[in-house]
């Protein structure tokens, strides 16, 4: 249940506005896929984490890396209202 290896966008040097693109998301992907292999994994189980567009790139990158998804389970954290918003000023 540990998290054995993460890495990032900005990891592997993407900076600022390119960090957000797919292209980012699928050599993230891809980089822990290779990653994996080279610890001895085989059967991968993804966490994917945040509402964003490059989930699916992600999810590519780590299959085209040769590694195998078991499972693919959704951890973002969504308030049931949340806390109180802070008041507005007066106009």
């Amino acid at each position: 249940g540990d998290i054995l290896y993460c890495s990032s966008a900005g990891a592997l040097g993407f900076r600022n506005a390119r960090r957000k693109t797919n292209l980012a998301a699928q050599s993230v992907g891809a980089h822990i896929g290779e990653r994996a292999l080279n610890i001895g994994l085989r059967n991968l189980r993804v966490c994917l984490n945040g509402i964003n567009s490059s989930r699916t790139s992600a999810l590519i990158g780590l299959r085209t890396s040769g590694v195998r998804i078991v499972s693919i389970s959704e951890v973002t954290k969504i308030p049931h209202n949340g806390c109180r918003p802070k008041r507005r000023p007066r106009k």
